[in-house]
């Protein structure tokens, strides 16, 4: 009897026995290690705190978005730490309030992670589809085995189909939203192109405006 060989501990992820996983076996996306864990936390504060660039307090963390208290403090004494983060004091009805607010460091950090992450959920998402992979095949080919007739099947692949057109919808969404905010890109290049000098107000006002459009249009999909 031939002895069971295991791979080693501390093997790198999409690694078996010291060799790559073959061409169509599933390969896993992203290490979700407690240092990742970390970062996605930073990320969501760093975001939070780009959503609120007036400053926003340790105190409306914990209680807006559900930060424990001690873990919130310790991440925001970090990111001030790494110029980050900036504070500033704020007198409210007689009361000190310390206000954090996002560095311009900051927001490029957090456009990196936003990449980052997000690419990583969306090939993490589209796996998810049938026989994209060896793996998922293998899953999708178990469930089939436990369907005990015709009626169990239909419900079953009508289930599949239904998640199908959601993802269709929602691609269809994000895609109109690409469309738009290109248009309005295209927009404001071809507005700085014919432009003999350069004009900040004009452009502020042009961003101003296409919130103010993009808001309304969210209302009226509401």
């Amino acid at each position: 009897m031939s002895k069971k060989c295991y791979p080693p501990r501390g093997r790198r992820p999409g690694f078996h026995h010291g060799r790559p996983h073959p061409p169509g076996v599933f390969r896993p996306l992203m290490s979700m290690s407690k240092e990742s864990f970390k970062e996605m936390r930073k990320y969501f504060v760093l975001k939070i705190l780009t959503d609120n660039p007036e400053g926003i307090t340790g105190y409306q963390l914990q209680e807006e978005y559900h930060f424990p208290r001690t873990n919130v403090l310790r991440l925001l004494d970090i990111l001030v730490e790494d110029k980050l983060v900036e504070t500033k004091e704020e007198t409210v009805e007689g009361r000190a309030n310390k206000l954090y607010i996002i560095t311009d460091s900051g927001i490029k950090l957090m456009e990196e992670m936003k990449e980052k992450w997000g690419e990583r959920f969306r090939m993490m998402n589209e796996t998810t589809m049938p026989f994209f992979t060896r793996g998922e095949k293998f899953v999708f080919m178990k469930r089939i085995d436990k369907l005990d007739n015709s009626e169990d099947a239909v419900d079953y692949f009508r289930g599949l189909r239904s998640k199908i057109k959601t993802k269709q919808s929602s691609l269809k969404k994000r895609l109109d939203i690409f469309t738009e905010t290109r248009q309005e890109l295209d927009a404001i290049v071809d507005m700085l192109e014919k432009d003999k000098e350069f004009d900040r107000e004009k452009l502020v006002q042009y961003i101003n405006d296409w919130w103010e459009r993009k808001n309304v249009d969210s209302d009226k999909k509401q």
